[in-house]
C-alpha cells in the first residue's frame, strides 16, 4: 500500500526546510495514495507503520494530509519553509529512537511514586523532605509521560493536554486522560467544557480525548487517535455544509427536529448536484441531530480497513469485532445506522473495492475479520462486508 498512484508519485521530492535550516526531501509515501483528512490521521498512519524519518505534509491543492517518510529529520512540529506549489503545509514528526527508554523512565516514576505516596513520614523534618520529593516525582513524571505521549502519536509535545477528567479537554490537542472513568472507552469526541450549548450547532468546539493506560499498547493508541481524529473530521464536515446551507439558501438553521426537514430536502439536492454523496448528506444530517450511529459506523470501518491495509491483521480483527459487539443487539455502546442506508451502502461499497486492491494473505485476514465479528454479532449490519 505504499506510493502506488500518482497522486502520492506527484510528492515524492518536494523539499521543506526545517525551522534550523535544514533541508529534507520527501522520498516515500505511505498509507493511502490519496491521503486523509486530518493531519492526526495522517500522524497516526506514520506512527503504525514506524516510518523514520517522517513527516505529515499537505497539499495545496486538495488539501488533504500524507504520512511521509523524509530524507533527513525534522524537528517535532510545524514546518515553516514549505513551498506552496505542491505543499501547503508540512510537520516533523519525533523520532521514535527514545519511546523504550521514556517508558522505562515513565514506569520507574510512578513506582516511585506509588512508594510515596504509601509511606507516612515521621516528624516535620521528614514530613517535609517527603512532601518535596513527591512533588519532584509528580513533576518529572507528568513532563517525561507528556513527552512519552508526544512520541507514541507522533506530535510535538505542546499538542498533548495531561489533564485527569474529560472537563479539561483543550481544542487543537490530544487531550490524555490519567485518571480515566472506570470502563470509560479507549476515546471519545466530544463538545470542550464551558461553551454555553454543548448541541451540535455550527459553531460547537470540540475535542478529542485518549486514555493514558491505553499508551502501553502503542500501535492501539495511534489506532484510537486515527478513530477519533475521523470523528473530528466528520463533525467539522457536517459544521462546513450548515454554514454553506445558511450562505447559499440565505437561511437560518435551525437545530433540532424544527430544522431539520428543510434542511435534509437542500442536502439531497446538492446531492443531485453531486457536491457530496447521499452517505455524506446522511452523516451531515445525523450529526447535526446529535446521532452518532453514522460517525460511529464511518470511523470505526475507516480504521479497520486503514490498520488492515497498513498490515497489521490481528488488531484489525480485533478492531472490527470489537465494534461489532458494541453493536446492538449485544452491546449498547453504538447505534446501529438505518437498514440500507447510504451511508453502510457506501462503506460496504467501499470495502469491497478495497479489498480487491489486497495482496492474498490480508484478503484472507479480511475474511477471516469479518467472519469473526460477524460471529461475534450476526444481527449486526457488518454481515453486510462477508466477502466469499
Amino acid at each position: 500500500m505504499l506510493q502506488r498512484a500518482p497522486g502520492a508519485t506527484a510528492l515524492t521530492g518536494q523539499t521543506v526546510t526545517s525551522k534550523s535550516g535544514v533541508a529534507t526531501t520527501v522520498t516515500r509515501v505511505v498509507g493511502l495514495s490519496d491521503g486523509y483528512e486530518e493531519r492526526w490521521m495522517a500522524t497516526a498512519v506514520a506512527r503504525l507503520t514506524k516510518t523514520e524519518p517522517a513527516a505529515a505534509v499537505q497539499r495545496a491543492d486538495t488539501g488533504r494530509w500524507y504520512a511521509v517518510e523524509v530524507s533527513a529529520p525534522i524537528a517535532a512540529g510545524q514546518v515553516t519553509g514549505v513551498p506552496g506549489a505542491v505543499l501547503s503545509s508540512a510537520y516533523g514528526l519525533p523520532s521514535l529512537a527514545g519511546l523504550a527508554q521514556l517508558t522505562t523512565a515513565v514506569a520507574q516514576l510512578k513506582a516511585r511514586l506509588g512508594v510515596l505516596k504509601a509511606t507516612k513520614p515521621q516528624g516535620k523534618q521528614a514530613a517535609r523532605l517527603h512532601q518535596d520529593e513527591l512533588s519532584a516525582v509528580v513533576s518529572q513524571l507528568n513532563q517525561e509521560n507528556v513527552r512519552r505521549m508526544a512520541l507514541v502519536f507522533g506530535v510535538s509535545d505542546s499538542e498533548v493536554n495531561l489533564i485527569r477528567s474529560k472537563i479539561g479537554k483543550a481544542s487543537g490537542r490530544i487531550n490524555v486522560i490519567g485518571a480515566p472513568d472506570l470502563n470509560s472507552p479507549s476515546g471519545s469526541h466530544g463538545p470542550v467544557a464551558g461553551q454555553k450549548d454543548l448541541a451540535f450547532h455550527p459553531d460547537l468546539v470540540t475535542a478529542i480525548d485518549l486514555n493514558e493506560d491505553k499508551l502501553d499498547d502503542p500501535a492501539r493508541a495511534q489506532a484510537t487517535l486515527f478513530h477519533e481524529a475521523h470523528h473530528l473530521k466528520d463533525i467539522r464536515f457536517a459544521q462546513d455544509w450548515v454554514r454553506a446551507y445558511q450562505k447559499e439558501r440565505g437561511a437560518l438553521w435551525v437545530s433540532g427536529s424544527a430544522g431539520v426537514k428543510p434542511f435534509q430536502a437542500w442536502l439531497a439536492i446538492q446531492v443531485t448536484k453531486k457536491r457530496l454523496t447521499a452517505g455524506d448528506a446522511q452523516l451531515v444530517v445525523d450529526e447535526s441531530v446529535d446521532v452518532t450511529a453514522t460517525t460511529e459506523a464511518r470511523a470505526n470501518i475507516h480504521t479497520f480497513l486503514t490498520v488492515l491495509q497498513l498490515g497489521d491483521a490481528n488488531q484489525a480483527a480485533t478492531l472490527l469485532r470489537a465494534y461489532a459487539r458494541a453493536l446492538p443487539p449485544v452491546g449498547t455502546q453504538y447505534g446501529a445506522p438505518p437498514a440500507k442506508s447510504p451511508v453502510t451502502s457506501e462503506l460496504v461499497a467501499e470495502l469491497k473495492t478495497a479489498y480487491r486492491t489486497l495482496p492474498t494473505p490480508l484478503r484472507a485476514a479480511y475474511r477471516s475479520a469479518v467472519k469473526d465479528a460477524v460471529a461475534a454479532n450476526p444481527s449486526a449490519w457488518i454481515m453486510a462486508l462477508t466477502i466469499r
